[in-house]
Formats: structure tokens, C-alpha cells, sequence
């Protein structure tokens, strides 16, 4: 199953830097199953600023953190 974004939402402090990006996820397969989900990237997720990511990069931080949630105990 291929997982694409559909949409990138900012919260932000009083300040105005980014502190969450929640990020929409998707996929379907051949079989007609698909999965829907909202993934926050937080910035101990990268050493970097959330301010200074592309979009490209917070998609990248999200998709193996739902792959995670998925193949965990928890779910």
C-alpha cells in the first residue's frame, strides 16, 4: 500500500513558531482496504526546527511513525 498526504496542519505558539504539525495520511490497496490517519510530528521527532522543514520532510517524519503505531502493541 502506497501512503500519500493530503493535507498539513500548524499549530502555533504565541510567537508563532510551529510547536505541532499534524499531518494527513492515506493509502488504499488492491483489495479496496485503506487506512486514514492524522500523524503530529513534534519537534523531538527531528533535531531540527519545525519552522524550517519542507513539506516533503514532515511527510517523511510522519510516514514511519504511523507505520509504527500500526505495528505496535498498542494498536
Amino acid at each position: 500500500m502506497e501512503i500519500k498526504a493530503n493535507s498539513i496542519n500548524y499549530t502555533l505558539d504565541q510567537d508563532g513558531a510551529t510547536t505541532v504539525v499534524a499531518i494527513g495520511l492515506y493509502g488504499t490497496d488492491n483489495a479496496g482496504q485503506y487506512v486514514n490517519a492524522t500523524v503530529k510530528v513534534l519537534p523531538d521527532d527531528t533535531d531540527k526546527a519545525l519552522d524550517s522543514l519542507s513539506k516533503n520532510d514532515l511527510v517523511a517524519l510522519a510516514k514511519p511513525k504511523l507505520i509504527k503505531f500500526f505495528s505496535s502493541d498498542a494498536a
